[in-house]
């Protein structure tokens, strides 16, 4: 049961890591102004797109104050993922 309990919590430990570990390529590519300011469903490829929903719950798409849905940009889904990496480091 020990060991059991052991290997499933170096499992997720090894899980989280991996996340950190992609979510700071995604944050530190060199973007250009372009790509900053463009929208994020256009920019990133169909694995990133389902790391950032699945993994760290962060959606292409957002709400307006009016409940008018758009598309995010990338800087947009970058403030997500710093504030992901804030909180994964201070945990």
């Amino acid at each position: 049961s020990r060991v059991n309990n052991a290997k499933v919590e170096a499992i997720a430990k090894a899980r989280e890591e991996a996340n950190r570990d992609f979510a700071w390529h995604l944050v530190t590519y060199g973007y250009t102004n372009d790509e900053y300011n463009g929208l994020a469903d256009n920019y990133f490829n169909a694995y990133e797109k389902n790391f950032l929903k699945t993994r760290l719950g962060i959606e292409m798409q957002g709400t307006n104050s009016w409940g008018i849905p758009y598309f995010r940009s990338v800087n947009e889904i970058l403030w997500d993922l710093n504030k992901y990496l804030n909180k994964s480091l201070n945990a």
